[in-house]
């Protein structure tokens, strides 16, 4: 008989989103099973921007759902669904979550950086709307610019592209 000193290792996470593109959870994936945990009682990540702010709020807030022994990952849910944008750095703490052992091991310290992308989302033009036309006709994927889609016959232009 051997007594189990390996640490659970987070080994990668995943990013879940709803039918509208919403991210509804970050889920932390773990090498072994984990003990058990109520909802909220596995510790909040402290998240930080690009140029390294605090964000106090990440989508309204994460709460740790609840963790079945035996689980092998921990998943945190946006209090408030959204398109977060840009490259978040992730920290979590030591002892973030243990093993099933009869001495548990606790987790080490780790991270993440997970990027989100631009966000993007469309807007209508009117009638009377000006478009820059050094930049109606750069891609939108590379330079922010929208790209406009005229309809046949159709006086009304509608915009689609990076906000």
């Amino acid at each position: 008989m051997t007594k189990d000193v390996t640490k659970p290792v987070a080994t990668g996470y995943k990013v879940v989103k709803n039918n509208q593109g919403n991210v509804t959870d970050i889920v932390v994936e773990f090498s072994e099973g984990l003990a058990q945990a109520a909802a909220g009682a596995v510790t909040n990540p402290t998240i930080v921007d690009s140029n390294g702010v605090l964000v106090s709020s990440f989508l309204g807030g994460l709460t740790s759902d609840a963790v079945t022994a035996g689980d092998k990952e921990v998943t945190y849910s946006v209090t408030t669904p959204g398109k977060p944008s840009g490259k978040l750095a992730f920290s979590f703490g030591a002892e973030l979550v243990s093993d099933r052992a009869e001495t548990a091991n606790k987790s080490d310290a780790f991270s993440y950086t997970i990027d989100f992308g631009a966000n993007s989302g469309s807007v209508s033009l009117t009638s009377n709307s000006v478009l820059d036309n050094s930049t109606a006709d750069q891609a939108a994927d590379s330079t922010n610019a929208p790209t406009v889609e005229w309809g046949v016959g159709d006086t009304r232009p509608t915009a689609y592209g990076m906000i």
